[in-house]
């Protein structure tokens, strides 16, 4: 009669994603389960919701409808970093009422058009990774993991690496790095990179953080204050940066990470993406492999989608995050072909349609 699930989706890709919710969905309705759903990811699930609870430093903060969960976000300076992408979108246009999906989005802005955003092609330094034919495949699987794979990271490049769950992007991060050497093909290094896997709590060895990495490193991700502290008395957030303080302190060419938001919210996946843009700022070309669109707007330039153990699509960002649906983000799908990518995009673009029209 009750299901509770804990950060169900933050694994999954966008397909699974919805084939989850909506199996919650038919048990709720079909079977009169009480879903009880904790996750930070609430954009596809908040329009399926009787009712959202919000916690904050241990206390309730909030517990309404979806919409007064929307408004009393966008009224609180500490909780509006939890809006979804549209409702943040329409806050920062000053528009209301905030939309629970996709479907009340555009009923509100029917007949509102907005100017097609440019395509800025990124100018990345010199190749310092390059991938060339690269082919793996697992004992006992009946598809090989890499099929022909050939992509190269030129210095201060940030890219996103898109796909499925099980389309290959694991395995290429590891054949890139080194660490698994591919069946066939070859990967031409310009000199150190780096990687960091999914779960940050691996590379902690010590008992203080100050034996994890140089002081000149942990102050270059604000953490010298920590130096004395437990590693893993840190919170999540401290210990990503931890991690990247301890991969990156040989000053690597590249720097390749393996779903680093899992479980993160949208504060600190914010912060990392403002951290990744400051390390490729350095001239090291940076990686995500990443099924949150989202984040990836905010953090990359180019994108490269696998399906298959092929590369299906490799592009500037905008045209691989403002096409199509499970990989595109949400203001994306709201502006189709617009190539506006972020909430902070389209709310600019309606600005400027109202202006332009009069009025909004």
């Amino acid at each position: 009669k009750l299901i509770v699930l804990d950060e169900p989706t933050s694994q999954l890709d966008p397909v699974a994603t919805d084939d989850l919710l909506a199996t919650l969905s038919r048990l709720a309705s079909d079977r009169g389960a009480t879903i009880v759903l904790a996750d930070h990811r609430i954009e596809r699930a908040l329009s399926l919701v009787d009712r959202v609870i919000v916690f904050e430093r241990g206390q309730l903060a909030i517990d309404g409808t979806p919409q007064e969960f929307l408004e009393r976000a966008a009224e609180s300076d500490t909780l509006n970093h939890l809006l979804p992408p549209l409702a943040e979108l329409f806050d920062r246009a000053g528009l209301r009422p905030l939309p629970i999906d996709a479907r009340a989005a555009r009923t509100q802005l029917a007949g509102v058009e907005v100017a097609t955003a440019p395509v800025r092609q990124a100018s990345p330094g010199a190749a310092v990774l390059t991938l060339r034919g690269v082919k793996h495949e697992y004992a006992g699987s009946t598809q090989p993991a890499l099929q022909g794979v050939d992509l190269a990271l030129g210095a201060g490049e940030r890219v996103a690496l898109l796909g499925a769950n099980g389309s290959g992007k694991s395995t290429l991060l590891r054949i890139a790095h080194g660490v698994q050497t591919a069946g066939c093909g070859e990967a031409i290094r310009g000199g150190e990179v780096a990687l960091l896997l999914q779960n940050p709590n691996d590379y902690l060895i010590h008992e203080r953080v100050a034996d994890e990495a140089p002081l000149d490193s942990l102050a270059s991700f604000g953490l010298e204050p920590f130096a004395e502290r437990d590693p893993r008395d840190l919170s999540g957030g401290e210990r990503q940066r931890l991690a990247l303080a301890i991969v990156t302190q040989g000053d690597p060419v590249a720097l390749l990470l393996d779903e680093p938001t899992r479980g993160m919210d949208q504060a600190r996946k914010l912060e990392l993406a403002a951290m990744l843009r400051e390390i490729a700022g350095s001239g090291t070309a940076v990686m995500v492999a990443t099924h949150d669109a989202e984040f990836a707007a905010n953090f990359a330039e180019r994108a490269v989608l696998l399906g298959g153990g092929k590369v299906l699509a490799d592009a500037p960002a905008p045209a691989v995050l403002g096409r199509g649906w499970h990989f595109a983000t949400a203001t994306a799908r709201l502006f189709p072909g617009s190539g506006l990518l972020t909430p902070a995009d389209g709310a600019a673009a309606l600005r400027a349609a109202g202006s332009q029209g009069g009025g909004s």
